[in-house]
């Protein structure tokens, strides 16, 4: 169990360990980097009654030991 540990923290993130609804740009040994539009959590925006959401937005998700992990990127250009 321990040595499945282990083997698991040097795997790469792929795209099965992300949301469904991400857009995967590029794999790599650095992390996944993908794209992702969000809600924003106002209650008065459209993004949160079924409007379009905001983005995208580029994250890199990488292992941490035994857990994803995600860093922030910065707004993504959306013809990428």
């Amino acid at each position: 169990m321990l040595a499945d540990r282990e083997r698991r923290r040097e795997e790469p993130v792929t795209e099965d360990d992300l949301s469904d609804d991400v857009d995967v740009v590029e794999e790599g040994s650095g992390g996944t980097v993908y794209h992702e539009y969000r809600t924003c959590g106002d209650d008065t925006c459209r993004c949160m009654t079924g409007g379009p959401k905001h983005g995208p937005y580029a994250y890199r998700a990488y292992r941490d030991g035994d857990t994803v992990q995600r860093e922030y990127l910065g707004k993504a250009d959306p013809d990428d």
